[in-house]
């Protein structure tokens, strides 16, 4: 099993975008196309939440012009965190 993970901190109320380079949007978008699992982890401090953006939306985690919604999200469950990944690899669709 194989994964790539982005750790990111977010710090305003509301997710309105996540920054990645356009470097990252363009990895991440090729190593989606190719059945590769990525996951940007975004970490929300002030609220204890923890927040997973799968890669192949990373085109849409930059538009500014709506809330970015959480593919999964959990107050500081890592546990969760870690079994949502292993699910999205054992069915990658």
């Amino acid at each position: 099993m194989s994964f790539w993970v982005e750790l990111k901190v977010h710090r305003l109320k509301s997710l309105k975008s996540i920054k990645l380079s356009p470097h990252q949007i363009a990895w991440q978008t090729r190593y989606s196309r190719e059945n590769g699992l990525v996951v940007n982890l975004v970490a929300h401090p002030s609220s204890q939440t923890i927040n997973i953006f799968l890669g192949k939306r990373s085109m849409q985690l930059v538009e500014n012009d709506c809330p970015c919604t959480p593919d999964w999200s959990s107050p500081n469950d890592f546990k969760g965190a870690v079994d949502f990944i292993i699910a999205q690899n054992e069915d990658p669709t």
